[in-house]
C-alpha cells in the first residue's frame, strides 16, 4: 500500500493494473480492517487522478461495492450484538468508506450513475435505508444522483419506502422527508419528480401514522409526543417546499389529492380529534 501510494503522489504516475487489483481484492473474502485500508488506497487514487474512475466503473467497482453493502456487510451487521464496540466501530468506518467512494465515483459521471444502477446499487441502498446507524449515508448517495440526475423512479423508490415502512418507524420517515425537502431546495426538477407520487404518499403517511390519544399510545413511541409533532413538521415542510416557486405542482395539487385530503388526513389520523 504505501509503495502504491508513493507511486502514485511521489511520481505522479498511477499504475492502473495495481489498482484495478485492489478491485480484485475486494472481491474475495476480506475483514472490515483489510477493507478499509482498500477502499482508502483507491479513494486517494482518485483524488489524484479523476480520470480512474472510468478504469473503476470498467473494472466492475460498483458491482464490488453493491456486493459488500447488501451481502458480506450484512453479515457482519446481523452479529453486531455480539461483536464489541471496536468492531462496531470498524464496521461503521467501513460504511462510510465505502458511501466516500460511491459518491466521489458518482459526482458529474452520468456513465457511472447509469453503471451503478445496473449494478445493484440502488437496491443495496434501500437496505442500508432500513438501518438507524447508516440511513444517513444511504441518503447521501440517493441525494448525489437525483441532484445530477433527477430520475423519477430514484425518487419514487424514497416515496415507496415512505408509504411501506412500518407504522412505529418514524425515524425513517423524518430521515426521508428532510432528506427530499434538501433536495428540492437544490435543484427544482426534483419537485417535478416527486409531484404524482409525493402528495400521494403524504397523505398516505398522515394517515398510517395515527396520533397517540392516550398515554399508553404515547408511552410506546420512542420519542414520544415529541417525535411526532418533529415528523409531521417535516411532513408539511417538505411539501411546502416542493409547492414553492412552482405553478404547476400549485396547481396540480388539489387535483391530485382532493380539496379537503389534507384536513380530512388529519382528521382520519385523530390530530385533529377532540374529546
Amino acid at each position: 500500500m504505501k509503495l502504491l501510494e508513493f507511486i502514485a503522489h511521489g511520481l505522479n504516475f498511477i499504475p492502473k493494473e495495481e489498482l484495478l487489483s485492489l478491485v480484485e481484492l475486494l472481491r474475495g473474502s476480506i475483514s472490515p480492517s483489510l477493507a478499509i485500508l482498500v477502499l482508502k488506497q483507491i479513494a486517494k487514487f482518485i483524488e489524484v487522478n479523476a480520470f480512474l474512475r472510468t478504469s473503476l466503473r470498467e473494472a466492475q467497482l460498483f458491482n464490488v461495492l453493491s456486493h459488500l453493502i447488501s451481502t458480506e456487510f450484512e453479515t457482519i451487521n446481523q452479529n453486531r450484538h455480539r461483536a464489541s464496540s471496536t468492531q462496531n466501530s470498524s464496521l461503521s468506518d467501513l460504511y462510510e468508506c465505502v458511501i466516500s467512494i460511491i459518491i466521489r465515483m458518482l459526482d458529474k459521471m452520468p456513465e457511472n450513475i447509469r453503471s451503478f444502477r445496473e449494478a445493484g446499487g440502488i437496491s443495496a441502498l434501500q437496505s442500508m435505508l432500513l438501518k438507524d446507524d447508516f440511513r444517513d449515508l444511504a441518503l447521501k448517495v440517493f441525494q448525489t444522483i437525483i441532484l445530477q440526475d433527477t430520475h423519477s423512479i430514484d425518487v419514487n423508490i424514497l416515496i415507496e419506502i415512505l408509504q411501506t415502512a412500518p407504522r412505529s418507524n418514524i425515524s425513517l420517515k423524518i430521515a426521508i422527508f428532510n432528506a427530499l425537502g434538501n433536495m428540492f431546495l437544490l435543484k427544482e426538477s426534483a419537485k417535478d419528480a416527486f409531484r404524482e407520487a409525493g402528495f400521494v404518499a403524504a397523505i398516505s403517511v398522515i394517515i398510517n401514522t395515527p396520533w397517540p390519544l392516550k398515554q399508553e399510545e404515547i408511552d410506546a413511541i420512542d420519542g414520544g409526543v415529541n417525535v411526532m409533532l418533529k415528523l409531521f413538521e417535516t411532513l408539511f415542510s417538505t411539501l411546502d417546499c416542493s409547492l414553492t416557486n412552482h405553478p404547476l405542482n400549485k396547481s396540480l395539487l388539489t387535483k391530485l389529492i382532493g380539496v379537503t385530503a389534507i384536513t380530512d388526513a388529519l382528521r382520519v389520523n385523530g390530530i385533529l380529534k377532540s374529546e
